[in-house]
């Protein structure tokens, strides 16, 4: 059996969180659990294992061995939330990790000096109170932060991660050149710049003899078989956002050439020479589509590129990279 590890994750980080847990289970000496309060209001008193434990077995289990275990993987600014609700549960009061609940904020502070932390940013939420979650950070003298590319200059100390991912996919593509993108639903509006790619999309259209496939509502499965056949995938173009999102980093653990707006993302170390096509307005994405789809050859050496980069997203090789990075004391 290895060091245990707890990994704290909200909702919209649990894909990300559960993908890091498997690499580190499948390569690495750790032996990790999940714990995530997965949209579950206190007022429901619903465990925080992903699979909804009982009230009798979150206080027979999940208490002990969250409080034995000496090392934690905070993912995300929300990764607290599960951490405010366990405390909740445990202490049968409600303490959130929000702002204006300053007793919260040290109640959680205070329970989480007893053990070594490791943090991951990769939210916007993130981006947008930085400042303030780092003095929390730098209060517990936690010794590792990571983060997203795009969210590094908000923590100069963090080093890079990404997701990983292991999955079967196709490597038969559309008879068709076509080019992809999936809208992003978790913000309100235009949160992958998707009015100014489908803006490219269309002028393409009215030159080329190609398709689009524009991934929306569709269950996982299904959409990764779509994705893997497609010869091109945009992921965002927007000021708000930036980088490259779960979607973009599964097209590129497919071999298919990603095109983003990561001018302002710091690559270095293990993520250095990445393949990702810079492009920061709908302009320059409508050029370099063009430029790739009246050259197979540059087409083809891309998806080459990247396939082979995109080996750095495994299980094995992010384990790998995790085991010689993580500062626990």
């Amino acid at each position: 059996m290895g060091e245990q590890v707890v990994f704290f994750a909200n909702h919209g980080m649990f894909g990300g969180a559960a993908n890091l847990v498997n690499a580190l289970n499948s390569y690495s000496r750790y032996e990790c659990s999940l714990f995530t309060h997965i949209e579950a209001p206190y007022e429901q008193e619903s465990g925080l294992i992903i699979n909804k434990m009982s009230i009798e077995d979150f206080h027979n289990y999940a208490i002990p061995m969250i409080e034995k275990v000496k090392k934690f993987f905070i993912c995300d600014y929300q990764g607290l939330e599960a951490i405010g609700d366990y405390l909740s549960i445990k202490n049968g009061e409600k303490i959130t990790h929000k702002f204006q609940d300053k007793n919260g904020i040290k109640t959680i502070l205070n329970f989480l000096s007893t053990k070594q932390c490791i943090f991951f940013w990769s939210g916007t939420r993130y981006k947008k109170n930085h400042k303030k979650v780092n003095s929390w950070v730098e209060l517990l003298g936690v010794k590792r932060t990571y983060s997203m590319p795009d969210l590094r200059p908000c923590d100069p100390n963090a080093l890079p991660l990404y997701q990983p991912f292991e999955f079967q996919f196709s490597t038969e593509k559309f008879t068709k050149f076509t080019i992809c993108h999936s809208p992003g639903d978790k913000l309100k509006g235009d949160s992958k710049g998707t009015a100014m790619i489908m803006k490219a999309l269309e002028k393409l259209k009215v030159k080329y003899d190609i398709n689009f496939l524009i991934l929306k509502h569709t269950d996982y499965q299904t959409a990764l078989g779509l994705k893997s056949k497609c010869h091109l995938f945009i992921d965002q173009i927007t000021k708000e956002l930036g980088g490259v999102g779960k979607s973009g980093l599964e097209a590129i653990r497919m071999g298919i050439p990603v095109l983003s707006d990561v001018k302002r993302c710091i690559f270095d170390g293990y993520y250095a020479d990445h393949p990702i096509i810079n492009v920061s307005n709908s302009n320059q994405l409508f050029k370099k589509l063009e430029q790739l789809i009246n050259s197979k050859s540059e087409c083809v050496s891309s998806a080459l590129t990247t396939l082979a980069w995109g080996e750095r997203l495994s299980y094995g090789l992010t384990a790998n990279y995790l085991n010689n990075t993580m500062i626990w004391e």
